[in-house]
């Protein structure tokens, strides 16, 4: 479940400033309060549980899929590794609908 949690706050973090504009002019402190605020609202919709608890697992689930507090844009969400050198058209990307990268 932890896992789960960590690897929507990396992708967010990973995402946010690719896909939004205001992102990419928020200064660094702006950033860095948002991601600590998203990290805060992660720990509470799921707290740490242990491996086998089932029940803790959906009830993380359920609450990223309708987590208001992720800044993920409707159009989806391009998912790829670093390939500076091509543009953008050109580079190997994943297209997620948002519900599908939340139910993740």
């Amino acid at each position: 479940m932890r896992r789960i949690a960590l690897k929507l706050l990396a992708a967010a973090a990973v995402v946010v400033p690719a896909f939004t504009a205001q992102a990419n002019a928020m200064p660094r402190q702006q950033l860095e309060e948002m991601a600590s605020k998203m990290a805060t609202q992660l720990a509470q919709v799921c707290p740490r549980a242990g491996y086998n608890d089932t029940a803790a697992y959906r009830s993380c689930a359920d609450a990223l899929q309708n987590a208001t507090f992720l800044p993920i844009v409707q159009e989806g969400i391009l998912w790829g590794g670093d390939q500076a050198t091509l543009k953008i058209k050109k580079r190997h990307l994943t297209h997620f609908n948002t519900k599908v990268f939340q139910a993740m």
